[in-house]
């Protein structure tokens, strides 16, 4: 109404667009906006000198009984600040006795085998949200999620929790080794005594034959493609057309004008 009594002639400004159209300038806007915070930021990790790799490797070799946590732990005694990620990136790889294929426990424990991920949904406003996704592998069936701006370890733990009542827990929960995944989340997995095997570090191959990934890139084109969101609650009850599972008292159905 302002906008009218000051500007008169605001219709000539106005150009009728394709949503599609729309949807494409705001994702370029978003690329922007991340380039441009990103190069005015602070830069990326430092650089791991070529002496500390090499001693890295060679205290591998010697100690194969030593895993990153134990390396990382003597070198901080000499004084060389480095991170457990680190030491675990650059240690030697020991050869293990043969087990049963990753391919093999999958078919062997699909019945009783849930994998749970996030995925990241760009808001309108270039900020963005989190879906926590808990997949049953059986049927490739959506058994929970939720939408959040801040993702915890506690928050997580409260899905698990809502995912999983009462004596409907299964025997696996496969996961990755994202840091949302903090002490809180592991601990509720002991308690509801699961058993929790993580996938193999920079395996996307891995993760696409085994975790949530093929419906994560049906759930990420949907938001992305089809809709710009602006709150949690959007987002919930664009993804809760996909699936049952959802929680039911937390995001209200948004009324329609």
């Amino acid at each position: 109404m302002f906008l009218s009594q000051v500007w008169g002639d605001r219709r000539s400004a106005l150009k009728i667009v394709k949503p599609a159209t729309a949807i494409a300038w705001h994702r370029k806007g978003f690329r922007l906006f991340w380039t441009w915070k990103i190069r005015h930021g602070r830069v990326g990790r430092p650089g791991v000198p070529y002496e500390v790799r090499d001693l890295i490797r060679r205290m591998s070799r010697e100690n194969p009984l030593w895993g990153a946590p134990h390396i990382q732990g003597e070198l901080l005694k000499l004084g060389i600040e480095i991170s457990e990620t680190t030491v675990a990136k650059y240690r030697v790889r020991h050869r293990k006795p043969p087990s049963q294929t990753w391919r093999t426990f999958l078919n062997n424990h699909v019945k009783n085998l849930v994998s749970v991920d996030f995925f990241t949904v760009p808001t309108i406003r270039f900020q963005a949200l989190y879906v926590f996704l808990v997949l049953a592998h059986d049927r490739r069936r959506v058994v929970h999620f939720n939408v959040t701006a801040h993702p915890t370890a506690e928050w997580a733990a409260q899905q698990l929790r809502e995912a999983f009542p009462f004596d409907q827990v299964p025997r696996y929960l496969l996961r990755d080794r994202d840091k949302m995944f903090g002490d809180t989340f592991r601990q509720q997995i002991r308690d509801m005594k699961l058993k929790e095997v993580l996938s193999a570090p920079r395996s996307p191959a891995l993760r696409r034959a085994s975790s949530v990934a093929p419906t994560l890139a049906v759930s990420r084109l949907e938001f992305n493609h089809r809709t710009v969101n602006s709150a949690p609650d959007q987002s919930y009850w664009i993804i809760a057309g996909r699936g049952s599972g959802a929680p039911k008292a937390e995001h209200p159905a948004p009324e329609r004008g």
